[in-house]
């Protein structure tokens, strides 16, 4: 996977509240994308990590064989039929994440 490869990303708790939705009848037998609505750069997420937890150096190497170059998922349908949608940005959920495992860690 290059640096410059993207993925979509979407929070648990985010996504936790669409999949209830998942229950409505519209959604019988049907296949929906619960994705974040921004592409991030494996590059961009470890920067977003570093900043995180600290600076660390970033290395980047050449792409594993068939690894995808990223793919952007429509949600239309998903955010249409089921209502929900991504609400936290991959950066703010992050910083939680870390926030909450370095007090667990703390506290251990």
């Amino acid at each position: 996977m290059t640096a410059y490869e993207h993925r979509d990303f979407i929070c648990v708790k985010d996504l936790s509240g669409d999949a209830g939705l998942a229950l409505n009848e519209s959604a019988v037998n049907q296949t929906k994308n619960l994705v974040g609505t921004e592409a991030v750069t494996i590059k961009g997420i470890a920067e977003v990590v570093r900043r995180a937890v600290g600076d660390e150096a970033i290395e980047c190497k050449d792409a594993r064989p068939g690894e995808c170059g990223g793919k952007i998922a429509s949600t239309e349908e998903g955010e249409r039929d089921l209502g929900g949608e991504p609400r936290t940005r991959l950066e703010k959920g992050l910083r939680r994440y870390t926030e909450r495992h370095k007090s667990a860690l703390e506290k251990a």
